[in-house]
C-alpha cells in the first residue's frame, strides 16, 4: 500500500547554501512585518492611537 504525504516541511540541509539563508532571510522579515503590525493594532485598539498612514501602506513599505 503507497502512502502519500504533502508535508510542507523542507530541511535547510537538503537546499543550497544561498537558497537556505534566502528562505531564512524572508521568514525573519515576515515574522518582524507581523510583530510590527500587532504592535500597531494593539496601539490603535488599546489608545486609541490613529496614524495618517494604514496599517497595510505601512507593511507594504517596510
Amino acid at each position: 500500500m503507497k502512502c502519500l504525504s504533502y508535508s510542507n516541511r523542507f530541511y535547510y540541509k537538503e537546499l543550497s547554501e544561498e537558497d537556505a539563508n534566502c528562505i531564512k532571510k524572508d521568514l525573519i522579515l515576515y515574522n518582524s512585518m507581523l510583530h510590527m503590525a500587532y504592535k500597531k493594532l494593539y496601539i490603535t485598539c488599546f489608545y486609541g492611537v490613529k496614524e495618517a498612514v494604514s496599517l497595510e501602506k505601512q507593511l507594504k513599505a517596510r
